[in-house]
């Protein structure tokens, strides 16, 4: 097992305030940079403004919008096209049956959830909880 990287910028957009703070506890022990975007409407803005290595997007970050959403957004813009992204989602089934809808679509819930994010342009899909030990393997993954 690779040790994690100790440092570096990463932003957390996920609006679970109290889940979240754990992973920026821990990054910041590692020696992270973390800032943490609570509302969406934010996302661009503050995604230029701390200009991150790697963004972890819960993928149900309201009502309103998804972060496959905002990752489309975020992929649009080309500073942002190859910086790291990872979808973190307590999400067990896919976000629309009726776009996924086929008798021959043999994937459980969570591999058809990361195919999706993966084609929609994220690096990685997680699901929460989310232990430390993955955290840490998702570092080694994507930061080095």
């Amino acid at each position: 097992n690779q040790e994690p990287p100790h440092n570096g910028r990463i932003l957390i957009v996920d609006g679970d305030k109290d889940g979240v703070m754990v992973w920026q506890d821990y990054l910041q022990y590692l020696g992270f940079q973390v800032q943490h975007l609570w509302d969406n409407q934010d996302f661009l803005p503050g995604v230029n403004a701390f200009a991150p290595d790697l963004i972890l997007l819960e993928m149900t970050f309201s009502r309103e919008t998804r972060g496959l959403d905002l990752l489309a957004q975020l992929r649009q813009q080309p500073q942002w096209q190859t910086v790291p992204v990872a979808i973190i989602t307590a999400t067990t089934v896919p976000i629309s049956m009726a776009e996924d809808a086929n008798p021959e679509f043999s994937d459980t819930p969570f591999e058809a959830i990361q195919s999706r994010c993966v084609a929609a342009g994220a690096n990685e899909c997680l699901s929460k909880p989310l232990p430390l030990e993955e955290l840490d393997a998702l570092l080694v993954r994507l930061l080095l």
